[in-house]
């Protein structure tokens, strides 16, 4: 397959995946204050607040004359009070709007550390801060996992012969990909090479 085929199916991937390939959850009434609605795509909300937060923090460096000192003193602030109250165990019982902010306070971290690393050459704070924000989350993530999987198997659609409605939308569009796809590679007289080989 050529460049530009290759090009035109990846374009016709993101056309029709793009209302939910930045979601990261079912799109079900259960799932649906995790996620963030703009016309009619579906953003992750612990993904938005945290981009949010880097972007925040770099403008805040970038724009004012901070120090690397208050910038240090805030990093460790932020560590210290966002880690304990992402614990999963907290983190399920706390208001959508807390969980925000402290998705917005790890961009703050993600910002802040490259900033100290890069701009001023600190070097210890900012492999630390990352390191343990990456330890944690490694941790956080794989429980929350769980979680949700535990969730997913007590719904009552999990047994279903039919697909949730929390990825019902998803796979009307991959289906549609597929059917265009599959005419597009029809018309250009591609023949995949599994076919090739049974020939």
């Amino acid at each position: 397959m050529n460049l530009a085929a290759r090009a035109y199916l990846k374009w016709l991937w993101i056309s029709k995946t793009y209302p939910f390939l930045w979601a990261h959850k079912p799109l079900c009434n259960h799932f649906k204050e995790d996620t963030i609605l703009i016309r009619n795509i579906y953003l992750c909300r612990s993904c938005f607040f945290t981009y949010l937060g880097i972007f925040t923090g770099f403008s805040l460096t970038v724009f004012t004359s901070i120090s690397a000192n208050i910038i240090s003193g805030i990093l460790v602030s932020i560590l210290f009070i966002t880690l304990p109250l992402s614990h999963p165990a907290i983190y399920k019982s706390t208001p959508r709007r807390l969980r925000d902010i402290l998705r917005f306070n790890l961009g703050l971290v993600i910002s802040f550390s490259l900033l100290l690393l890069i701009c001023h050459h600190k070097f210890y704070l900012p492999i630390i801060s990352i390191g343990i924000s990456v330890i944690f989350w490694k941790f956080y993530y794989k429980k929350r996992s769980i979680r949700k999987i535990k969730f997913c198997e007590k719904c009552n659609e999990y047994r279903a012969n039919s697909i949730c409605s929390g990825y019902q939308l998803q796979a009307n569009l991959i289906r549609e990909y597929e059917d265009e796809a599959t005419a597009f590679l029809y018309k250009i007289g591609y023949t995949p090479k599994i076919s090739q080989e049974k020939e």
